[in-house]
C-alpha cells in the first residue's frame, strides 16, 4: 500500500494522443530527454513537438532518435535525422538539445501502420524543413529570422505565437 496523500482535479484529465493527417505542418520542439534505452544498451534522443499553426495546433508529435546503438545503421539514421533538424532551424553546433527548442520549422509527417498492427496508426516525421526562407547553416540561433505574427491576443507583448505566457 502507498500512501499517496492526492486531491482529484477533475481538470486534469488523461489526453489522448490521436494521430495527425498527413501533411506539412509548423512546430517546435517544445521538449527533449536524452535516455538509456529499453535494453540499456543505448541511448534515445526524445523529442516532443507542438503544431504551432493551423487547424491541428497544439497537437503533439513525437520522434525518437537512436544516438547511441548497436545497430551503425539505426544509429547513421538518426544522425542525419538531427543533421536535418539542424539545418532547419539554422543550428550548426548542438551542445545541448534544449538549443532547438522553441524555433519554428517545417515537419512533413506520414501515416504507418494500420488499425491491425500491433501499436495500430501512429505519426512518423519523414522530414525536417526549414520555415520560411531558406537559412544559413552556420547560424546559431535562427529565431531572429521569424516574422512576428501576432496572434491569440500576443500583440505588443513582444512573445511569437508558439511561445507562452509566463
Amino acid at each position: 500500500m502507498a500512501e499517496l496523500g492526492y486531491t482529484i482535479n477533475p481538470d486534469e484529465q488523461e489526453q489522448s494522443f490521436e494521430i495527425i493527417p498527413a501533411g506539412e505542418y509548423l512546430v517546435i520542439i517544445e521538449a527533449s530527454d536524452f535516455i538509456n534505452n529499453k535494453k540499456g544498451t543505448g541511448q534515445i534522443l526524445k523529442l516532443t513537438y507542438q503544431v504551432i499553426d493551423g487547424p491541428m495546433k497544439g497537437k503533439k508529435l513525437f520522434e525518437n532518435l537512436n544516438m547511441v546503438n548497436e545497430s551503425d545503421q539505426a544509429q547513421q539514421i538518426s544522425k542525419r535525422t538531427l543533421n536535418s533538424i539542424g539545418l532547419a532551424v539554422g543550428i550548426s553546433h548542438i551542445k545541448d538539445s534544449e538549443q532547438l527548442h522553441n524555433i519554428p520549422l517545417v515537419v512533413d509527417v506520414r501515416i504507418k501502420g494500420d488499425d491491425n498492427s500491433e501499436y495500430g496508426k501512429q505519426n512518423k516525421i519523414q522530414k525536417h524543413l526549414p520555415y520560411g526562407q531558406k537559412k544559413e547553416p552556420a547560424l546559431e540561433t535562427a529565431q531572429s529570422q521569424f516574422p512576428e505574427k501576432p496572434s491569440n491576443g500576443l500583440k505588443g507583448t513582444g512573445l511569437k505565437p508558439w511561445e507562452k505566457k509566463k
